[in-house]
């Protein structure tokens, strides 16, 4: 992962604003850990234009539909940063 004045870029994907919103005090208040830079994206179109300004070294693909995930999945091409999915219990 590179990183730029020591801070570790996330990008959230996340239809759930308030999901996005506790993640990132959890993430201020967590004493220990490197600097984040935390970017918001409300869907996976949204999400894709964020990856060239943004350059995250990953990205939290969050409660999208399972169309939405496919549709951020299949959008990538070349080098891209690693995506954690979420994946709900019915969708295992």
């Amino acid at each position: 992962m590179s990183k730029v004045n020591n801070q570790t870029k996330i990008l959230f994907i996340d239809s759930d604003e308030v999901s996005f919103q506790f993640q990132k005090c959890m993430a201020q208040i967590i004493e220990g850990l490197p600097q984040i830079e935390l970017h918001y994206a409300a869907d996976a179109t949204e999400g894709l234009a964020m990856l060239d300004s943004v350059h995250p070294d990953v990205v939290i693909l969050e409660h999208e539909d399972e169309h939405e995930q496919q549709l951020f999945l299949d959008s990538l091409n070349g080098v891209h940063p690693p995506i954690l999915v979420e994946r709900d219990e019915q969708d295992k």
